[in-house]
């Protein structure tokens, strides 16, 4: 064995021996206790405050979620009150949009009252009013849902009254004048011969389309094409 290796063998075993004695000081018996103490202290408390961390975490993304949610909630509202704002500026005006194009019915009685008085005020004499088709639904099946799939419907009117010319000029003007929309698709005027006996007689013979707001494919489906019709 070469001197190298033995002095080598030499200073491990007194190295060995240093550390032997260095661990069997009473100070380093205990601080290796405390650090072991420390270690297993702290491996405990990650694994019992590990669901704690993780619950907390899971709250900041509920709270941070919350916050989004919160903050779109507000726009909503910002909205409403703007719309509740409008709303309130036309409130005034509803009841007239609504006799132009009810939207809760079709609306025939009022019209053909209407109708009447028109014909009575102006002198002329009503001869005859129709008015599209019959619609009759229940609480239960109804296309007046005040829904987005509500659109215009148009509803076919003919109309005739009978008096002198200004009576029947005045009719035509005060039908036009109606709250409710009238769309006039074709006007003529007719008379009778004159005779000794007798006053020179217009006839007005009006048609047209009033409208009302419902579900079309609701009335197609209910009640088919060829239901009566309204007449007097």
């Amino acid at each position: 064995m070469s001197p190298a290796t033995k002095y080598s063998q030499v200073r491990a075993r007194h190295y060995d021996l240093d550390l032997r004695r260095y661990y069997r000081l009473p100070a380093v018996q205990i601080s290796l206790q405390v650090v072991l103490s420390m270690f297993i202290i702290a491996f405990f408390i990650f694994f019992a405050l590990r669901p704690t961390l993780t619950t907390i975490i899971s709250l900041q993304k509920d709270i941070q979620d919350s916050r989004q949610t919160l903050q779109q909630l507000d726009a909503k509202v910002s909205s409403l009150q703007r719309a509740a704002t409008i709303l309130t500026a036309l409130k005034p005006s509803l009841s007239y949009i609504d006799a132009s194009i009810p939207t809760t019915d079709a609306g025939y009685i009022p019209f053909t009252s209407s109708i009447e008085i028109l014909a009575a005020q102006s002198g002329a004499t009503l001869v005859n009013d129709n008015i599209g088709e019959t619609l009759l639904f229940s609480q239960i099946v109804s296309p007046f849902t005040l829904a987005k799939t509500e659109s215009v419907v148009s509803m076919p009117v003919t109309i005739q009254v009978a008096g002198s010319y200004g009576q029947t000029s005045t009719f035509l003007t005060s039908l036009l004048s109606l709250d409710r929309i009238v769309t006039i698709t074709s006007v003529t005027f007719s008379h009778q011969a004159i005779t000794k006996d007798s006053t020179a007689t217009v006839t007005l013979s009006i048609s047209g389309t009033v409208s009302y707001m419902a579900d079309q494919k609701q009335i197609t489906t209910s009640l088919p094409s060829d239901k009566g019709a309204t007449s007097k």
